[in-house]
């Protein structure tokens, strides 16, 4: 994964030099962390902070009670402005908690470089110490020449020392360059902290960092030559503005579809049981807007085929996984391949892998792309993909950056830190269009990923099969999602704009309302816990003469008093703002499904493929159950 800051960072800001100092040639790389690439776990970019606004990168805390709720709403929307203005965070902070915080110099920027085992490596890090540990260290990944994958490293090198007072220092890391053991690899610079050496817990912040390697002519040619293969990714609103990306907004409910599970393809009957699949989802999850189809771990690496093999090795073949496709369309389902970057190992492609994702994207006539382990969008896929077929979103696993929100439309919220109130997502904030897809994948219990979807009018993904481990959804999340979706289905428009208005009333303490304005009404979702039924005099919300709309019953909204609708406290109301005001329309009426049941209770939800299943139910003793289905 090549991360296009490398050449931002290089072609606006002049970051790569060639120069002689004191008669030897000397290359220079950086005084900007565009060239750094933190690892996202314990490292981690940081924006400037926005007075009165607290986010941990994930989430914007809520206003503290009793604080002034329109500073704190003015604060978010510079916090928007702010980073919309200059998506790219200037500092990289450290929150080292004892396994490792590491910063890598750009592979692909390190490859061109192609360091000499014995030359002198000189790194300068302008650092600032917040607690713990004041050790920082200088190793070298051990990367591979040609798929830049991880071969190894070769442990610190050297240390050094933070300033203990907290001010802006410094750090100098001067080591020679070790032998990688392998012809076939390169060494590439890191700079942090690994439990392996010290595992005293610390918080520090770089804004610098300076390398400096002997100079020569090839080397910068190469390294010339390389930010001549980069390009800026587009601006935020680029993958929001083109129409056939529109829908990914929309992506309410996402599945994961692990594909050896017998649920998926009847082996007797020999077909993909594409139907009972639909009818499932529709009963259990109240219907789903898309599935990532996947394919190749923990199979893969028995032999050598790659990821693409293993889509081209599902029974039918590539027509036969189409026509699964073409079925899912018709159930207006739209579909995600998967792509690993870490399949190394495997037999090559005789292309990119830009240009393989691309050509099995029109194989199969995929809307999206899952970046399995990924936290954003190699800058070529884009063009790659366009050429094949239009439309295609590319949804990263991890939180993306910023400044990928142009490439990445939508992304995994996957075990994001939360504050202990709910919070607003971060991304959806900055580009409210931007989906994001809550996901806990061993939890037993999914309501607080369910109430953090809902509040902030975004998305879950449902994943009950986990490589083979069965960790099916309780009834109650079931039935809480069935009857939640279909509002962020509604308003999705109102909830993809920019009017939201976070923590909109004087609730009482404990509870949250937010408040998004549509043409001639205002949409309120609300978490009110607790036993006492939440009214919208209690909320704050105010009502109109013309009335309004409980969102999950359909019940006219009258009087203040009016008890509403809520499933785990959760719940919503529409008010009109002017006389004959249309609301978007409800779901349909609900249908029975046309496939019998695979199962009858919780205790019989089992994956078709796991040892020793459940018995199921006969026919005569399930009763085919009324849910809702997805609207147009």
């Amino acid at each position: 994964m090549v991360p296009w800051q490398a050449a931002a960072g290089m072609i606006l800001f002049g970051l790569a030099s060639f120069a002689v100092a004191d008669g030897r040639r000397q290359t220079t790389l950086g005084d900007q962390t565009v060239l750094w690439v933190p690892d996202n776990g314990d490292a981690t970019r940081q924006s400037s902070a926005i007075p009165g606004v607290e986010t941990n990168g994930a989430y914007v805390r809520r206003p503290a009670p009793g604080s002034d709720r329109g500073a704190w709403r003015r604060a978010m929307a510079q916090l928007r402005s702010a980073a919309r203005r200059e998506p790219r965070p200037s500092r990289i902070a450290i929150d080292f908690k004892g396994v490792r915080a590491w910063v890598r110099l750009d592979a692909a920027t390190g490859r061109a470089l192609d360091l000499t085992p014995g030359e002198t490596v000189r790194v300068e890090v302008s650092a600032r110490w917040i607690s713990g540990s004041r050790e920082i260290g200088i190793a070298f990944d051990y990367l591979d020449r040609t798929t830049l994958a991880w071969r190894g490293w070769s442990t610190i090198r050297q240390t050094g020392t933070l300033a203990s007072d907290g001010s802006w220092r410094n750090v100098v890391l001067e080591v020679p360059v070790p032998d990688t053991g392998s012809p076939g690899a390169f060494a590439n610079v890191i700079i942090g902290q690994d439990g392996t050496r010290d595992p005293s817990p610390s918080r520090w912040e770089i804004r610098r960092l300076t390398l400096r390697v002997p100079g020569g002519p090839e080397r910068q040619r190469r390294v010339d030559q390389r930010l001549a293969q980069l390009q800026k990714p587009p601006p935020i609103e680029a993958g929001y503005d083109r129409s056939d990306l529109a829908w990914a907004s929309k992506n309410v409910t996402c599945v994961f579809l692990f594909l050896y599970d017998l649920e998926a393809y009847d082996r007797n009957a020999r077909r993909y049981r594409t139907e009972e699949l639909i009818a499932r989802w529709n009963r259990d999850f109240g219907g789903a807007d898309s599935v990532v189809l996947w394919q190749a771990y923990p199979r893969i690496g028995v032999d050598d085929r790659n990821q693409f093999d293993f889509y081209r090795d599902m029974p039918g073949g590539l027509a036969g996984l189409r026509a699964m496709v073409d079925q899912l369309h018709q159930a207006r389902i739209r579909v995600f391949l998967a792509y690993n970057p870490w399949d190394t190992g495997t037999r090559r492609e005789p292309t990119t892998d830009a240009d393989a994702i691309a050509a099995m994207v029109g194989a199969l006539d995929a809307d999206g792309v899952f970046l399995d382990t990924m936290i954003e969008a190699p800058a070529a896929l884009r063009g790659s993909v366009d050429a094949v077929r239009r439309g295609v979103i590319f949804e990263p696993e991890g939180a993306p950056p910023i400044e990928q929100l142009g490439l990445c439309s939508s992304s995994w919220a996957q075990w994001l830190p939360e504050y202990p109130e709910p919070g607003v997502l971060l991304l959806k904030w900055i580009e409210p269009r931007h989906m994001q897809h809550q996901i806990r994948r061993w939890n037993r219990s999914h309501a607080d990923e369910i109430r953090s979807a809902f509040l902030n009018g975004s998305g879950m993904l449902v994943w009950e099969n986990v490589f083979g481990t069965w960790n099916p959804w309780a009834d109650a999340d079931r039935a809480a999602w069935s009857a939640l979706a279909p509002v962020l289905r509604r308003f999705h428009a109102a909830l993809s704009s920019e009017s939201w208005e976070p923590f909109a009333t004087d609730a009482p303490a404990g509870a949250t309302v937010h408040r998004w304005t549509a043409p001639g009404s205002h949409l309120y979702l609300f978490h009110s816990p607790g036993s006492e039924p939440p009214t919208c005099g209690r909320l704050g919300i105010p009502l109109t003469a013309h009335g309004g709309e409980d969102v999950l019953s359909g019940a006219p909204v009258t009087a203040s008093s009016a008890p509403l609708t809520v499933v785990n406290g959760l719940g919503g109301v529409v008010i009109r703002t002017r006389a004959g005001a249309q609301l978007p329309p409800r779901s349909r009426s609900p249908v029975r499904s046309s496939v019998d049941p695979t199962s009858c209770s919780q205790t019989n939800r089992r994956a078709l493929s796991t040892r020793d299943p459940q018995p199921r139910c006969s026919a005569s003793s399930c009763t085919p159950s009324t849910r809702w289905v997805r609207p147009s």
